[in-house]
């Protein structure tokens, strides 16, 4: 494994249902799935290193999202390696009903990476998260009266990816 790897992942995020009491006031985010294409970035190769992990996300909402955390990529046999981290991540949430939404989760990834070739790795990933959640509704155009709820939680997200990995 060299010391900069460059990849790209599909995955599959679930974020699970959030809810939070304030003053007695109940906020629930529904929860959601997203399609991502993720390009991880892992500046360190075997051994410790960080991950930067930007993505886009298409599904109930479109997000556009980072991760970036410290890892750590043990080789286990000359093909084989497995990695594990911890960092916060972060995502945009964007969609034609919502004025402005947002994640902020701390994020867990785990991961085997297996070189096919020398310089061509194929890789498989799941992310455990938690965090908050929330966005804010927009008015429908033309109405009047109060402004849209704001809806907060905090909750569970579980991402799964598979990709290919350089070198």
């Amino acid at each position: 494994m060299g010391g900069i790897l460059i990849g790209l992942k599909l995955s599959l995020l679930l974020v699970g249902s959030a809810d939070v009491t304030v003053s007695g006031v109940k906020s629930t985010v529904p929860s959601r799935t997203d399609y991502q294409i993720v390009v991880p970035l892992n500046f360190g190769g075997s051994g410790f290193g960080f991950d930067l992990q930007p993505s886009i996300g298409f599904g109930d909402v479109t997000s556009f999202g980072l991760y970036l955390g410290p890892a750590y990529h043990l080789g286990i046999k000359k093909n084989l390696y497995v990695n594990f981290g911890i960092g916060p991540q972060v995502r945009y949430l964007s969609d034609s009903t919502i004025d402005m939404g947002a994640d902020i989760q701390a994020r867990i990834p785990v991961g085997v990476t297996y070189y096919a070739q020398p310089d061509l790795g194929l890789f498989a990933e799941i992310g455990l998260g938690y965090g908050a959640t929330g966005y804010k509704a927009k008015v429908p155009a033309g109405t009047t009266g109060p402004a849209a709820d704001f809806h907060l939680g905090t909750g569970t997200a579980f991402d799964f990816g598979i990709g290919v990995r350089y070198p």
